[in-house]
């Protein structure tokens, strides 16, 4: 079906937009929960709906499908999808009682993928990095895998860019970065493409605290004291938690990472301490779960780790890891 933007539908006083040579008014989130109230004083049995989301991604009218739903604005073609509540950027009109709600992109920056290697060699953080072979049975010492049995098929309403993927040998890993949310827009969606032929565990930390150890006249002396005090750790089963494990073998819920940053002509190693926020069980490949981060974490900013383990499908052995660092920001 195509739906057509209703430019002569009360515009006056709302914000303006333009995309190309297309300029059209939109209602805000405020101007449309004010326009919701406005109606419903006037007559109680009228109802505002939101019919479909867009993220005005535009295609050439010339491949339109019969099966789908579009948008169009003057020229303009946009593909939409069903409505599901996210926050919005703006809505925009169809009909006195009709609006499709564009979806705010919550994630701007791509994957970044911190390697065993890269970590040394900067000084930055350290997870683990180990090969999978699936003709053998993994060394871990977890349980075989429990997969969560909340999981959901397909990938979830994604909070990032799709060229925010990663491939990682064979292995394809989300890319959050920055996430922006609210208490009733709070749902991020822990997934593992379909491509891939691991199971992924998502480990997520927040920072307590950040401190200055100790400065160098020699970026490379930074490095390597960085690189020597920080250890190496495993995503691990324990009962029905997961824990870290260094390469001692000793587990825990706290996570130091040592990093270097760049002050005038000196360098900085900053100690970065961490606690175990949430742990999930696995989610299968082309399945996802919804993490809700303000019931975890409630309003504020805050710095996390995502930790994504793998565990080949058929022998559970444990093979690469991944860790990016999240900055998320909740409000009310």
């Amino acid at each position: 079906m195509v739906y057509y933007f209703s430019k002569n539908f009360r515009h006056d006083d709302l914000e303006s937009q333009k995309i190309k040579d297309e300029t059209f008014r939109v209602f805000t989130q405020e101007d449309f929960d004010n326009y919701i109230e406005q109606i419903e004083e006037e007559d109680d049995k009228k109802e505002v709906k939101v019919i479909k989301n867009t993220t005005l991604h535009e295609i050439n009218p010339d491949k339109m499908e019969d099966d789908k739903d579009y948008l169009i604005i003057g020229k303009l073609c946009f593909t939409l999808k069903d409505e599901k509540d996210c926050k919005a950027k703006f809505y925009i009109p169809i009909d006195e009682l009709t609006f499709i709600r564009v979806e705010k992109k919550a994630i701007i920056i791509p994957f970044i993928i911190l390697l065993l290697v890269l970590g040394a060699l900067i000084g930055g953080s350290i997870f683990w990095l180990r090969g999978c072979n699936s003709d053998e049975p993994g060394d871990d010492p977890i349980d075989p895998l429990a997969m969560d049995a909340s999981q959901k098929e397909g990938e979830g309403d994604q909070m990032r860019t799709p060229d925010s993927d990663f491939y990682q040998e064979s292995t394809v890993v989300p890319g959050y970065a920055e996430v922006e949310a609210t208490s009733k827009a709070a749902l991020i969606p822990l997934s593992n493409p379909e491509e891939n032929t691991v199971n992924f565990v998502y480990t997520i930390l927040v920072n307590e605290n950040s401190e200055v150890v100790k400065s160098f006249d020699d970026a490379a002396e930074a490095a390597a004291y960085a690189k020597e005090n920080t250890k190496q750790y495993s995503n691990v089963r324990e009962g029905d938690a997961y824990k870290l494990e260094d390469q001692d073998g000793n587990r825990t819920t706290e996570f130091i990472e040592y990093k270097t940053e760049a002050n005038g002509n000196k360098t900085d190693v900053i100690k970065n301490t961490y606690k175990l926020l949430y742990f999930s069980d696995g989610i299968a490949p082309g399945n996802h779960i919804d993490w809700n981060c303000y019931e975890y974490l409630g309003v504020g900013t805050f710095d996390l780790q995502f930790r994504i383990s793998t565990y080949d499908v058929n022998t559970s052995s444990q093979c690469y890891g991944a860790i990016q660092p999240v900055h998320v920001v909740i409000t009310k």
